[in-house]
């Protein structure tokens, strides 16, 4: 088996604790269960970061973390990742501003991590490059004078042709997607998205039959790998957290009435607002005063803009309080707002306590919450996934309530639904949601894209 070399922008924290986001959570899965190397940035910002990464070696895993200076923390990271790409591919409704010293800082990072990666390969090695951080790293890697087998996933979403065009550095960006043997996407839309981008970019003919991509004298495989979880890791972390004091302290609310979960990053695009709004909405039903319900809304930092983030979630801090104060009474707090981070164990004992799940993006490449929300519930009396249809789990979990975000009043009579769902109905929709998950887990996603790398490598492309 060809060595795995997964490269990322984020690795879980080297200290350990909590703090991984989703992208590093299954990453760590996939190494651990295969062995490789992961080649990502530390976390770290220091004022003159060394070139060569520090190395460490566990669970057959070789991790190689670099840092990032204050410069290039502030263009690459804070500058054109997050304030250009993750805006664009999220369906801003401004242009982001285009910085061009901010790209420039991008695509010297993008080197960097080529420069730091190409010591440590292996002819023989498989190249797995992740989300769009890093982008242009394939090219880089072939500039350096890299021939081994190189593929791309984008957990995000594709961005829209429209939103594409106006982006200056847009042409460039394309350009480097073709030194790729393979390109993932999580959806069929997202897909669909980056072939209309390829017709713009080099005209219709690029399409081949078999969907591949072929311009400029490269061939390029691409397809469909829906991120998936481990069901039975997830159950096993479920059993683990039943000591935590925070997992058993959901377990007295679950018993006192309807516990509701939310766990997002503090973050726009994940319909924090908007879900509390819709739940603001649901408490004034009459219903709500028979479910007696109570929503821990988990509200994690966000890394993306520190400042932004700040000035976000002190509105949403002050609307929970508004809602609490409004309809919380001697016995009943309805709205327990949690602006941190919880370890990934406990977060999935937090879940499987819940009677109902609300995952609300306004647009999301996958939403893994959604699918660990499934994973960690008792079949014998599972919980109630109300879902966003513009997740991209909402395509495979058919057996959640979907809804439209946007639509408050419609949000609040899905959420009055889930509490007030029979068991039988409950177990239905669970047993097919668990059947989907068990079918494209973690592994189906790796081996999956692995297997069209290969095929990719072997199509006859025109050397880079």
């Amino acid at each position: 088996m060809n060595r795995l070399i997964a490269v990322s922008n984020r690795m879980p924290p080297e200290n350990g604790g909590a703090g991984s986001g989703g992208l590093s959570v299954v990453l760590d899965a996939v190494l651990r269960q295969r062995g490789g190397l992961w080649l990502g940035w530390s976390g770290r910002v220091c004022k003159a970061p060394s070139s060569a990464p520090r190395i460490s070696e566990s669970d057959g895993v070789c991790r190689a973390a670099l840092d990032l200076s204050c410069e290039e923390h502030a263009g690459f990271y804070l500058g054109f990742s997050n304030s250009v790409l993750w805006p664009l591919c999220h369906g801003a409704v401004n242009a982001p501003v285009h910085d061009a010293t901010h790209y420039a800082t991008y695509l010297a990072v993008n080197q960097r991590f080529a420069a730091a990666l190409l010591p440590l390969l292996r002819p023989e090695d498989h190249i797995w490059v992740h989300d769009y951080h890093l982008l242009p790293l394939g090219q880089k890697l072939r500039e350096a004078g890299s021939v081994q087998s190189t593929g791309f996933f984008l957990h995000v979403p594709f961005p829209e042709l429209s939103a594409l065009q106006g982006l200056p550095s847009a042409p460039g960006l394309m350009q480097a997607l073709l030194a790729y043997d393979a390109l993932g996407f999580q959806t069929a839309g997202d897909l669909a998205a980056f072939h209309r981008a390829a017709q713009w970019q080099w005209g219709s003919a690029v399409l081949q039959a078999d969907g591949s991509l072929s311009a400029e004298g490269r061939r390029v495989t691409v397809g469909v790998f829906p991120v998936g979880v481990q069901v039975d890791d997830i159950q096993r972390e479920v059993h683990a957290a039943q000591q935590s004091p925070a997992v058993a302290a959901a377990g007295v609310l679950r018993r006192g009435g309807s516990l509701l979960i939310s766990a997002d990053r503090l973050m726009g695009s994940k319909g924090l607002r908007e879900r509390l709004l819709a739940y603001e909405a649901y408490l004034a039903l009459p219903s709500a005063n028979r479910q007696r319900p109570c929503l821990l809304q988990i509200a994690a930092p966000s890394r993306l803009d520190p400042q932004a983030g700040a000035q976000f979630g002190a509105s949403l801090q002050a609307l929970a309080a508004r809602i609490s104060e409004r309809h919380a009474c001697a016995d009943w707090t309805p709205l327990r707002y949690l602006n941190r981070c919880f370890p990934h164990e406990v977060l999935m004992g937090l879940l499987h306590a819940a009677r109902v799940g609300i995952v609300t993006p306004l647009r999301d490449g996958m939403n893994l919450v959604a699918k660990e929300f499934v994973a960690a519930q008792d079949p014998a009396d599972p919980g109630v996934l109300v879902l966003s249809v513009f997740a991209g789990a909402a395509h495979e979990l058919a057996g959640a309530i979907q809804v439209d975000p946007r639509d408050t009043r419609a949000t609040a009579s899905a959420i009055s639904q889930a509490c007030d769902m029979t068991l039988l109905e409950r177990r239905e929709r669970h047993q097919e949601m668990i059947g989907v998950l068990r079918q494209h887990d973690l592994r189906a996603w790796h081996t999956g894209f692995l297997r069209r790398l290969r095929s990719g490598q072997d199509c006859g492309r025109q050397p880079y």
